[in-house]
Protein backbone atom coordinates (compact mmCIF):
# COMPACT_ATOMS: atom_id res chain seq x y z
CA UNK A 1 0.00 0.00 0.00
CA UNK A 2 1.62 3.23 -1.16
CA UNK A 3 1.80 6.14 1.49
CA UNK A 4 -1.19 8.34 -0.22
CA UNK A 5 -3.39 5.30 -0.27
CA UNK A 6 -3.09 4.29 3.78
CA UNK A 7 -3.52 8.58 4.50
CA UNK A 8 -6.56 8.12 2.70
CA UNK A 9 -7.46 5.03 4.54
CA UNK A 10 -6.93 6.56 7.16
CA UNK A 11 -8.75 9.79 6.65
CA UNK A 12 -11.95 8.09 5.14
CA UNK A 13 -12.04 6.28 9.01
CA UNK A 14 -11.98 9.64 11.07
CA UNK A 15 -14.72 10.02 12.79
CA UNK A 16 -15.73 13.76 11.79
CA UNK A 17 -15.17 12.67 7.82
CA UNK A 18 -17.37 9.97 8.17
CA UNK A 19 -20.22 12.51 5.36
CA UNK A 20 -17.11 14.11 3.91
CA UNK A 21 -15.81 13.60 0.03
CA UNK A 22 -11.85 12.72 0.67
CA UNK A 23 -10.08 12.43 -2.47
CA UNK A 24 -5.71 12.54 -3.58
CA UNK A 25 -3.77 14.51 -5.81
CA UNK A 26 -0.11 13.93 -6.24
CA UNK A 27 1.41 14.80 -2.59
CA UNK A 28 -2.18 16.32 -1.65
CA UNK A 29 -4.94 15.08 0.80
CA UNK A 30 -8.42 17.16 -0.58
CA UNK A 31 -11.35 16.94 1.93
CA UNK A 32 -14.31 18.39 1.11
CA UNK A 33 -16.70 18.29 4.02
CA UNK A 34 -20.15 18.04 4.24
CA UNK A 35 -20.71 21.41 5.00
CA UNK A 36 -19.42 22.84 2.65
CA UNK A 37 -16.38 23.73 3.89
CA UNK A 38 -12.56 22.46 2.62
CA UNK A 39 -8.83 22.11 3.17
CA UNK A 40 -5.35 20.41 2.15
CA UNK A 41 -2.13 19.51 3.00
CA UNK A 42 0.79 17.49 1.79
CA UNK A 43 0.37 14.91 4.81
CA UNK A 44 3.64 13.56 4.10
CA UNK A 45 5.79 17.17 4.29
CA UNK A 46 4.89 16.62 7.87
CA UNK A 47 4.73 12.97 8.95
CA UNK A 48 8.55 11.27 8.90
CA UNK A 49 9.33 8.49 7.61
CA UNK A 50 10.99 6.88 10.62
CA UNK A 51 8.50 7.22 12.82
CA UNK A 52 6.67 3.73 14.20
CA UNK A 53 3.47 3.11 12.26
CA UNK A 54 0.96 3.82 15.03
CA UNK A 55 2.95 7.15 15.67
CA UNK A 56 2.38 8.23 11.98
CA UNK A 57 -0.89 7.35 12.43
CA UNK A 58 -1.66 9.84 15.67
CA UNK A 59 -0.20 12.14 14.09
CA UNK A 60 -2.42 12.16 10.44
CA UNK A 61 -5.26 12.22 13.15
CA UNK A 62 -3.84 15.29 14.31
CA UNK A 63 -3.24 16.60 10.90
CA UNK A 64 -6.62 15.87 10.06
CA UNK A 65 -8.51 17.02 13.03
CA UNK A 66 -6.78 20.45 12.99
CA UNK A 67 -7.39 20.86 9.18
CA UNK A 68 -11.35 20.02 10.53
CA UNK A 69 -11.38 22.71 13.10
CA UNK A 70 -10.00 25.26 10.73
CA UNK A 71 -11.19 24.55 7.39
CA UNK A 72 -12.77 27.35 5.23
CA UNK A 73 -16.07 27.68 2.66
CA UNK A 74 -14.84 27.00 -0.73
CA UNK A 75 -15.02 29.61 -3.20
CA UNK A 76 -18.40 29.42 -5.31
CA UNK A 77 -17.38 31.45 -8.61
CA UNK A 78 -17.25 29.41 -11.76
CA UNK A 79 -13.90 30.28 -13.53
CA UNK A 80 -14.39 30.37 -17.29
CA UNK A 81 -13.16 28.20 -19.33
CA UNK A 82 -10.05 29.83 -20.18
CA UNK A 83 -9.33 30.67 -16.64
CA UNK A 84 -9.59 26.94 -16.11
CA UNK A 85 -7.20 25.84 -18.97
CA UNK A 86 -4.64 28.31 -17.71
CA UNK A 87 -4.27 27.14 -14.72
CA UNK A 88 -4.06 23.70 -15.55
CA UNK A 89 -0.71 22.50 -16.15
CA UNK A 90 -0.29 20.33 -19.43
CA UNK A 91 -1.38 16.49 -19.36
CA UNK A 92 -2.74 17.04 -15.22
CA UNK A 93 -6.11 15.75 -14.81
CA UNK A 94 -8.39 18.38 -13.93
CA UNK A 95 -11.32 16.68 -12.48
CA UNK A 96 -10.54 16.75 -8.72
CA UNK A 97 -10.21 20.71 -9.40
CA UNK A 98 -13.80 20.55 -10.57
CA UNK A 99 -14.89 18.80 -7.10
CA UNK A 100 -12.69 21.55 -5.51
CA UNK A 101 -13.14 25.11 -6.83
CA UNK A 102 -10.73 26.13 -3.97
CA UNK A 103 -7.75 23.88 -5.11
CA UNK A 104 -7.13 25.53 -7.97
CA UNK A 105 -7.50 28.78 -7.04
CA UNK A 106 -4.57 29.29 -5.33
CA UNK A 107 -0.73 29.53 -6.71
CA UNK A 108 1.56 27.02 -5.68
CA UNK A 109 3.38 29.61 -3.85
CA UNK A 110 -0.03 29.85 -1.45
CA UNK A 111 -0.32 26.32 -1.69
CA UNK A 112 3.02 25.68 -0.08
CA UNK A 113 2.30 28.56 2.19
CA UNK A 114 -1.37 26.88 2.99
CA UNK A 115 0.66 23.77 4.87
CA UNK A 116 1.81 25.84 7.58
CA UNK A 117 -1.59 27.71 8.03
CA UNK A 118 -3.51 24.58 7.91
CA UNK A 119 -1.09 23.24 10.57
CA UNK A 120 -1.35 26.48 12.80
CA UNK A 121 -5.05 27.18 12.28
CA UNK A 122 -5.04 30.28 10.46
CA UNK A 123 -6.33 31.59 6.57
CA UNK A 124 -3.35 31.98 4.90
CA UNK A 125 -2.85 36.15 4.78
CA UNK A 126 0.12 38.46 4.52
CA UNK A 127 -1.11 40.65 7.10
CA UNK A 128 -0.52 37.78 9.96
CA UNK A 129 2.76 35.80 8.31
CA UNK A 130 4.20 32.95 10.71
CA UNK A 131 7.82 33.84 10.95
CA UNK A 132 11.28 32.54 12.75
CA UNK A 133 11.65 34.53 16.02
CA UNK A 134 15.04 34.32 17.58
CA UNK A 135 15.44 34.74 21.83
CA UNK A 136 17.78 34.20 24.38
CA UNK A 137 17.55 30.82 26.40
CA UNK A 138 15.63 32.59 28.86
CA UNK A 139 12.63 33.87 26.62
CA UNK A 140 11.64 30.17 26.31
CA UNK A 141 12.64 29.34 29.67
CA UNK A 142 9.90 31.71 31.41
CA UNK A 143 7.27 31.08 28.97
CA UNK A 144 7.36 27.62 30.02
CA UNK A 145 7.51 28.14 33.99
CA UNK A 146 4.58 27.34 35.98
CA UNK A 147 2.56 25.85 32.70
CA UNK A 148 2.05 22.69 31.28
CA UNK A 149 2.43 23.76 27.62
CA UNK A 150 5.57 25.16 25.74
CA UNK A 151 6.50 27.46 23.12
CA UNK A 152 7.41 25.65 19.93
CA UNK A 153 11.43 25.91 19.44
CA UNK A 154 14.77 24.50 18.53
CA UNK A 155 17.61 25.41 19.93
CA UNK A 156 20.40 26.80 17.48
CA UNK A 157 23.39 27.41 20.25
CA UNK A 158 23.47 26.65 23.95
CA UNK A 159 22.52 29.91 24.64
CA UNK A 160 19.63 31.08 21.42
CA UNK A 161 16.59 29.43 20.38
CA UNK A 162 14.35 29.84 17.22
CA UNK A 163 10.37 29.61 17.76
CA UNK A 164 7.36 30.63 15.77
CA UNK A 165 5.50 33.67 15.84
CA UNK A 166 2.05 35.50 14.01
CA UNK A 167 3.19 38.82 13.10
CA UNK A 168 0.38 41.24 12.73
CA UNK A 169 1.82 44.82 12.45
CA UNK A 170 3.91 45.05 15.52
CA UNK A 171 2.03 42.32 17.46
CA UNK A 172 3.62 39.09 17.73
CA UNK A 173 2.28 36.31 19.13
CA UNK A 174 4.28 32.69 20.08
CA UNK A 175 3.00 30.09 18.74
CA UNK A 176 2.36 26.82 21.50
CA UNK A 177 2.43 23.30 20.78
CA UNK A 178 -1.02 22.93 21.81
CA UNK A 179 -2.02 26.33 19.47
CA UNK A 180 -1.41 23.35 16.44
CA UNK A 181 -2.01 19.99 18.71
CA UNK A 182 1.90 18.90 17.89
CA UNK A 183 3.42 16.36 20.39
CA UNK A 184 6.87 17.68 21.31
CA UNK A 185 8.16 14.04 21.75
CA UNK A 186 7.59 12.39 18.28
CA UNK A 187 6.65 15.92 15.67
CA UNK A 188 8.74 16.71 13.40
CA UNK A 189 9.11 20.49 13.98
CA UNK A 190 11.90 21.24 10.93
CA UNK A 191 9.02 21.38 8.55
CA UNK A 192 7.38 24.62 10.50
CA UNK A 193 10.51 26.35 10.92
CA UNK A 194 11.76 25.67 7.20
CA UNK A 195 8.28 26.74 5.91
CA UNK A 196 8.94 29.85 8.41
CA UNK A 197 12.14 30.86 7.37
CA UNK A 198 10.54 30.87 3.39
CA UNK A 199 7.28 33.25 4.45
CA UNK A 200 10.02 35.50 6.03
CA UNK A 201 12.26 35.56 2.69
CA UNK A 202 8.63 36.48 0.97
CA UNK A 203 8.06 39.72 3.34
CA UNK A 204 11.84 40.58 2.00
CA UNK A 205 11.40 39.49 -1.73
CA UNK A 206 11.61 41.85 -4.42
CA UNK A 207 8.86 38.94 -6.39
CA UNK A 208 11.84 36.72 -7.30
CA UNK A 209 14.61 36.10 -4.80
CA UNK A 210 14.59 37.31 -0.98
CA UNK A 211 16.52 40.91 -0.33
CA UNK A 212 18.99 41.75 2.18
CA UNK A 213 19.57 45.26 3.17
CA UNK A 214 22.61 46.04 4.72
CA UNK A 215 23.38 49.29 6.52
CA UNK A 216 26.63 50.17 7.39
CA UNK A 217 27.51 52.74 10.38
CA UNK A 218 30.68 53.74 13.01
CA UNK A 219 30.09 52.38 16.07
CA UNK A 220 32.71 53.86 18.23
CA UNK A 221 34.91 54.03 15.33
CA UNK A 222 34.40 50.57 14.17
CA UNK A 223 32.59 49.44 10.87
CA UNK A 224 29.37 48.41 12.07
CA UNK A 225 27.09 46.45 9.61
CA UNK A 226 23.32 45.98 10.36
CA UNK A 227 20.55 44.28 8.58
CA UNK A 228 18.01 46.91 7.79
CA UNK A 229 14.69 45.31 6.73
CA UNK A 230 12.32 43.71 7.83
CA UNK A 231 11.44 46.39 10.88
CA UNK A 232 11.19 45.60 13.66
CA UNK A 233 12.50 41.98 12.91
CA UNK A 234 15.80 42.06 11.79
CA UNK A 235 17.40 39.47 13.83
CA UNK A 236 14.87 36.78 12.49
CA UNK A 237 17.56 36.51 9.82
CA UNK A 238 19.91 34.62 12.55
CA UNK A 239 17.52 31.44 12.01
CA UNK A 240 18.99 31.25 7.99
CA UNK A 241 22.57 30.21 8.69
CA UNK A 242 22.96 29.59 4.89
CA UNK A 243 21.71 32.78 3.84
CA UNK A 244 23.57 34.64 6.21
CA UNK A 245 26.50 32.38 5.01
CA UNK A 246 26.12 34.03 1.41
CA UNK A 247 26.13 37.69 3.39
CA UNK A 248 29.52 37.00 4.79
CA UNK A 249 30.89 35.55 1.67
CA UNK A 250 29.64 38.33 -0.26
CA UNK A 251 31.29 40.55 2.29
CA UNK A 252 34.41 38.86 2.23
CA UNK A 253 34.71 40.64 -1.12
CA UNK A 254 35.72 43.81 0.03
CA UNK A 255 37.85 42.33 3.44
CA UNK A 256 38.94 38.79 1.39
CA UNK A 257 40.78 37.63 4.68
CA UNK A 258 38.58 38.81 7.22
CA UNK A 259 36.81 36.87 9.60
CA UNK A 260 32.85 37.85 10.12
CA UNK A 261 30.85 38.24 13.63
CA UNK A 262 27.03 38.09 13.91
CA UNK A 263 25.85 39.17 16.65
CA UNK A 264 21.93 39.20 17.88
CA UNK A 265 21.64 41.95 19.54
CA UNK A 266 17.83 42.60 20.18
CA UNK A 267 14.82 41.64 17.76
CA UNK A 268 15.18 44.71 15.49
CA UNK A 269 19.29 44.34 15.85
CA UNK A 270 20.83 42.06 14.15
CA UNK A 271 25.10 43.56 13.58
CA UNK A 272 27.91 41.88 11.48
CA UNK A 273 31.31 42.75 12.48
CA UNK A 274 35.03 42.35 11.62
CA UNK A 275 37.18 40.32 14.15
CA UNK A 276 40.02 41.89 12.77
CA UNK A 277 38.45 45.14 13.45
CA UNK A 278 40.77 47.31 15.34
CA UNK A 279 37.91 48.90 17.44
CA UNK A 280 36.00 45.74 18.04
CA UNK A 281 35.99 46.29 21.83
CA UNK A 282 34.78 50.09 21.58
CA UNK A 283 31.83 48.41 19.09
CA UNK A 284 30.86 46.10 22.10
CA UNK A 285 31.13 48.52 24.68
CA UNK A 286 28.21 50.28 22.64
CA UNK A 287 26.01 47.64 21.86
CA UNK A 288 26.29 47.06 25.97
CA UNK A 289 24.08 50.18 26.18
CA UNK A 290 20.84 48.84 24.60
CA UNK A 291 18.35 48.60 27.16
CA UNK A 292 18.57 45.30 28.98
CA UNK A 293 15.51 44.02 28.79
CA UNK A 294 15.78 44.31 25.00
CA UNK A 295 18.72 42.12 24.82
CA UNK A 296 18.85 38.44 22.62
CA UNK A 297 22.43 36.98 23.33
CA UNK A 298 24.76 39.99 22.39
CA UNK A 299 27.74 37.34 21.57
CA UNK A 300 29.60 37.58 18.51
CA UNK A 301 29.35 34.22 16.89
CA UNK A 302 30.87 32.46 13.48
CA UNK A 303 28.87 30.04 10.97
CA UNK A 304 30.44 26.64 11.32
CA UNK A 305 29.82 23.78 9.39
CA UNK A 306 26.83 22.97 11.09
CA UNK A 307 25.38 25.97 12.43
CA UNK A 308 26.18 28.73 14.94
CA UNK A 309 29.49 28.87 17.12
CA UNK A 310 29.59 31.46 19.66
CA UNK A 311 33.10 33.39 19.36
CA UNK A 312 35.67 33.34 22.13
CA UNK A 313 39.09 34.63 21.68
CA UNK A 314 42.03 33.57 23.73
CA UNK A 315 43.16 35.68 26.42
CA UNK A 316 44.98 39.01 25.30
CA UNK A 317 42.93 39.40 22.23
CA UNK A 318 41.80 43.20 23.21
CA UNK A 319 38.27 42.10 23.14
CA UNK A 320 38.64 39.63 25.38
CA UNK A 321 37.90 41.64 28.65
CA UNK A 322 34.35 42.19 27.40
CA UNK A 323 33.42 39.76 25.99
CA UNK A 324 34.14 38.23 29.38
CA UNK A 325 32.14 40.66 31.03
CA UNK A 326 29.14 40.29 28.18
CA UNK A 327 29.31 36.49 28.18
CA UNK A 328 28.60 36.11 32.12
CA UNK A 329 26.17 38.23 32.65
CA UNK A 330 23.79 37.15 30.10
CA UNK A 331 24.65 33.36 30.64
CA UNK A 332 23.98 34.25 34.56
CA UNK A 333 20.26 35.66 33.69
CA UNK A 334 19.80 32.57 31.15
CA UNK A 335 21.12 29.98 34.17
CA UNK A 336 18.71 32.30 36.69
CA UNK A 337 15.74 31.69 34.42
CA UNK A 338 16.19 27.88 34.27
CA UNK A 339 17.16 27.56 38.04
CA UNK A 340 14.02 28.91 38.53
CA UNK A 341 12.11 26.67 35.93
CA UNK A 342 13.32 23.82 37.18
CA UNK A 343 12.63 23.91 40.73
CA UNK A 344 8.76 23.58 39.64
CA UNK A 345 9.46 20.28 38.24
CA UNK A 346 7.61 17.50 39.40
CA UNK A 347 10.57 15.03 39.32
CA UNK A 348 13.10 15.13 41.60
CA UNK A 349 16.06 17.15 39.99
CA UNK A 350 18.71 16.78 42.83
CA UNK A 351 20.62 20.15 43.62
CA UNK A 352 20.91 22.35 41.38
CA UNK A 353 24.35 24.15 41.32
CA UNK A 354 24.08 28.05 40.11
CA UNK A 355 26.38 29.60 37.92
CA UNK A 356 27.81 32.64 39.65
CA UNK A 357 29.84 35.14 38.39
CA UNK A 358 33.15 37.06 39.61
CA UNK A 359 35.00 40.24 38.28
CA UNK A 360 38.60 39.60 38.50
CA UNK A 361 41.19 42.21 37.02
CA UNK A 362 41.95 40.65 34.33
CA UNK A 363 38.34 40.37 33.24
CA UNK A 364 35.13 38.58 34.18
CA UNK A 365 34.74 34.85 34.82
CA UNK A 366 31.80 32.43 36.12
CA UNK A 367 32.28 29.22 38.30
CA UNK A 368 30.09 26.77 39.76
CA UNK A 369 30.32 24.62 43.29
CA UNK A 370 29.87 20.58 43.69
CA UNK A 371 30.07 19.78 47.42
CA UNK A 372 30.61 16.87 48.87
CA UNK A 373 27.20 16.78 50.85
CA UNK A 374 24.91 17.21 47.81
CA UNK A 375 23.33 14.70 46.34
CA UNK A 376 22.89 13.81 42.84
CA UNK A 377 22.51 16.92 40.59
CA UNK A 378 23.29 19.11 37.91
CA UNK A 379 25.59 21.94 37.17
CA UNK A 380 25.40 24.48 34.45
CA UNK A 381 27.97 25.19 31.86
CA UNK A 382 30.50 27.69 33.33
CA UNK A 383 34.02 28.56 33.11
CA UNK A 384 35.16 26.90 36.26
CA UNK A 385 33.94 24.26 39.23
CA UNK A 386 35.07 23.94 42.40
CA UNK A 387 34.74 20.46 44.43
CA UNK A 388 34.71 21.26 47.99
CA UNK A 389 34.97 18.68 50.82
CA UNK A 390 32.46 19.69 53.36
CA UNK A 391 32.12 16.80 55.41
CA UNK A 392 35.59 16.65 56.34
CA UNK A 393 37.25 20.17 55.39
CA UNK A 394 40.17 19.46 57.64
CA UNK A 395 42.14 17.11 54.95
CA UNK A 396 40.48 18.29 51.97
CA UNK A 397 41.08 22.05 50.74
CA UNK A 398 39.01 22.92 47.51
CA UNK A 399 39.67 22.30 44.00
CA UNK A 400 39.27 24.97 41.02
CA UNK A 401 40.00 24.19 37.71
CA UNK A 402 38.34 24.81 34.27
CA UNK A 403 35.18 22.72 33.84
CA UNK A 404 36.03 21.43 30.48
CA UNK A 405 39.73 20.26 31.73
CA UNK A 406 37.12 18.68 34.96
CA UNK A 407 35.33 16.90 32.20
CA UNK A 408 38.30 15.94 30.54
CA UNK A 409 39.75 14.02 33.43
CA UNK A 410 36.63 12.96 35.23
CA UNK A 411 34.16 12.27 31.77
CA UNK A 412 32.04 9.96 33.92
CA UNK A 413 31.31 11.65 36.74
CA UNK A 414 30.54 14.91 34.44
CA UNK A 415 27.74 14.15 32.26
CA UNK A 416 25.98 16.24 29.51
CA UNK A 417 22.23 16.17 30.87
CA UNK A 418 19.77 14.84 28.14
CA UNK A 419 17.02 16.51 26.87
CA UNK A 420 17.69 20.08 29.04
CA UNK A 421 18.56 23.07 27.49
CA UNK A 422 20.25 25.47 28.04
CA UNK A 423 23.24 23.14 29.21
CA UNK A 424 23.31 21.35 32.33
CA UNK A 425 26.47 17.81 32.90
CA UNK A 426 24.95 15.75 35.85
CA UNK A 427 27.14 14.67 38.68
CA UNK A 428 26.01 11.64 40.45
CA UNK A 429 28.51 11.69 43.47
CA UNK A 430 31.79 13.39 44.69
CA UNK A 431 35.46 12.69 43.50
CA UNK A 432 36.48 10.04 45.37
CA UNK A 433 40.40 10.62 46.74
CA UNK A 434 42.91 9.26 43.83
CA UNK A 435 40.26 11.51 41.10
CA UNK A 436 40.11 14.44 43.34
CA UNK A 437 44.12 14.14 43.03
CA UNK A 438 43.89 13.75 38.99
CA UNK A 439 41.31 16.64 39.32
CA UNK A 440 43.94 18.99 41.49
CA UNK A 441 46.77 17.95 39.26
CA UNK A 442 45.36 19.48 36.01
CA UNK A 443 44.13 22.66 37.85
CA UNK A 444 46.83 25.08 36.23
CA UNK A 445 45.46 23.97 32.64
CA UNK A 446 43.27 26.18 30.84
CA UNK A 447 42.23 23.87 28.25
Amino acid sequence: MSDMHWALEVATKHPQLADALITTSGPWLDILLADGRTFRFRPFELIRDNLPPDVRQKRLIQLLTIGINNATKASVEEPSLSDHANRAHPGENTSSHDDHPSAYQISEEERKQQIIDSIIGKIPSEDSPVIPLVRAADFFVNLRNGTEDSPIFIPLTDFIGVGLSSVEGDDIQTIFFNDIGFDPETDDLYPLFHDAVHTFHRLNSDGKAARIELGVYEGNGAKVFMMETPSPHQCAWFADVEMLRTVAESLKEEYPDTLFLFIPATPYALFIVRADDEFLPEALENIMHYPDQDMIYPLPHTIAADGWMEWIPLPGHPASKILSQMRSHFRSRIYDAQLEYMLHWSIDVGKLATYDVHKLPSGTVSSTVWKESYPAGSIPKADYITFVDDIDDTTTEPITLSLEVARDVWPEGIKPMPKVWPPRYEITHFPDKATREALKSQSHRTI
